[in-house]
This record gives C-alpha cells, structure tokens and sequence, in this order.
C-alpha cells in the first residue's frame, strides 16, 4: 500500500507544472514538442527512460531547497501534500524513493514496450501533463 501511495505521489509530481518549468522558471509548452526539447538531451526525436529520468530528478532537485534528497514541508507542491502524509507521518519524499518509482511511470506511457517515448506515446504524456495542471 504505501508504495502504491508513493507511486501515486511520483505520477502527480512528474506530471505536475513543476516538472515542466525551465530553469528561469519560464513555461514550457505541454506538447511533444516541447517535452523533447526540454528533455531529449542526444536530439534523437525520442526519450529515453535515461532522459526521462534525468529530466524529472532535475525537476526533484529544483524542488528540493535545502539540498537534502528529501522533499518536506514546503518543498512537496501543494497538490503533492495530502499523498505524501498518506505515505509517512514524516510528510516526506525522499530522492531515492522518487528515483525508484520513475521506471513504473515511464513504463506506463511506453506502450510498444521498445524503451522510448515518441510519437503517440510523447502525445499521450503531453496530455496527462495538460490533464494534472
């Protein structure tokens, strides 16, 4: 149950306008397009689970304001806090755990299973980012 719970916190994180804010805190367009151009590091067209991970543990990292590997109190995004009290009377969410639960999430928008995101796949993460805004 409680890695369900986390899980849970990890999708509305990656998912969440945090995770697609550049550094200077400019929006990033919510499509394909603009997924790979903030995420698709080697330019190929498509992300990979590496790319997808590095992108969203940068996002981690910005959230991260002490520099701890956790995220508590006000570091967690508001819409994040009540699934992280569910998780742990801590309200926390480590980088360890987060880092973990990413392959589940990359994994659910890879649905011809060839280790990339692209095309239909980048569209239908597209929408889910729209969707969790």
């Amino acid at each position: 149950m409680k890695r369900c719970i986390l899980l849970v916190a990890v999708v509305l994180l990656c998912l969440s306008p945090l995770a697609l804010a550049k550094t200077k805190n400019e929006p990033v367009a919510v499509t394909p397009e603009g997924l790979l151009k903030r995420m698709d590091r080697d330019g190929d067209g498509k992300l990979s689970f590496e790319e997808y991970r590095n992108a969203m543990i940068r996002r981690f990292a910005q959230a991260d304001a002490d520099r701890d590997g956790v995220l508590r109190g006000a570091e967690i995004p508001a819409h994040l806090v009540p699934t992280a009290r569910a998780e742990n009377p801590q309200h926390e969410i480590t980088m360890d755990a987060y880092g973990d639960a990413l392959r589940p999430v990359f994994d659910s928008f890879d649905t011809d299973r060839d280790g990339y995101l692209a095309g239909a796949e980048l569209e239908a993460l597209a929408q889910a980012r729209r969707a969790a805004k």
